[in-house]
């Protein structure tokens, strides 16, 4: 399975990322640590581009904004 988690970085998605690493998934983690600033329309669009034609099974957002 490949899984998408943003704020991978701290707290509960560190800890989901951690627990579907060992559950044997791909994760694929963004953070505002990696430069992801949902508040940023620009940083939005870069994130975006990188992951565009990816595709994952979850999607689990752990962010602070939507």
């Amino acid at each position: 399975m490949r899984a998408l988690v943003l704020g991978d970085s701290g707290g509960i998605g560190a800890a989901i990322a951690a627990e579907l690493r060992d559950r044997g998934a791909e994760v694929v983690g963004c953070s505002r640590r990696d430069g992801l600033d949902l508040t940023d329309e620009g940083t939005v669009s870069a994130t975006a581009s990188v992951l565009a034609g990816q595709s994952f099974e979850l999607i689990f957002n752990a962010t602070g904004a939507l």
